[in-house]
């Protein structure tokens, strides 16, 4: 955003904005983005915008709500006019077919728009908070298989199955004690050349 004096403002033939007014944008890689004015109640452009000043009986948001959609992005690509950046010409979005119904069935569409809009960022809000808790969730499950939490130690199934169990350090100390008591180092096997 930036100002300009009062003086300045008033020098202006064009270009001045109004409450309730949308801003359409002609250049560039922001091609097509819309936008109402508001809450400003007056304003200038910049040279790259048009303003889009409706109608009675034209609902704003409905209008912008339109050029936002893909059938507003299909007209904005068709009239497209620029070669190295996009460019549109204000005579261009004059030549829009708007499809535009009756006020009240305008002002429902809205209605049900924003309402969809906002069923939509509660299901991205849930996915967000779901994807987060997973995350926890997974390091969790990798912190407890690395502590051995996760599955039952051989001791364990061992109790469950009513079968004796002896740990790897007794089974150990007995082959320890049973090579010291024959007093000789254990034999190894020579092989016969072939």
């Amino acid at each position: 955003m930036h100002y300009l004096t009062r003086k300045k403002f008033d020098s202006l033939r064009s270009g001045k904005i109004k409450k309730g007014d949308l801003v359409y944008c002609l250049r560039g890689a922001t091609l097509g983005k819309t936008a109402i004015v508001d809450p400003y109640t007056e304003g200038a452009i910049a040279s790259s915008l048009v303003i889009i000043r409706l109608s009675e009986g034209v609902n704003t948001k409905y209008a912008y709500f339109f050029l936002t959609s893909p059938y507003g992005s299909e007209l904005k690509d068709r009239f497209d006019n620029g070669s190295a950046q996009p460019n549109l010409g204000a005579e261009s979005v004059k030549l829009y077919v708007v499809p535009l119904p009756p006020l009240a069935e305008q002002e429902e569409i809205v209605r049900r728009v924003e309402a969809l809009f906002r069923l939509a960022n509660a299901i991205d809000n849930r996915v967000a908070a779901a994807t987060v808790h997973a995350e926890k969730l997974t390091q969790a499950i990798l912190a407890k298989a690395f502590r051995g939490e996760l599955v039952p130690t051989e001791a364990e199934l061992a109790h469950r199955e009513g079968r004796s169990y002896e740990p790897v350090s007794a089974l150990l100390a007995r082959i320890r004690a049973a090579d010291s008591n024959n007093g000789a180092p254990p034999k190894h096997r020579r092989r016969r050349a072939q």
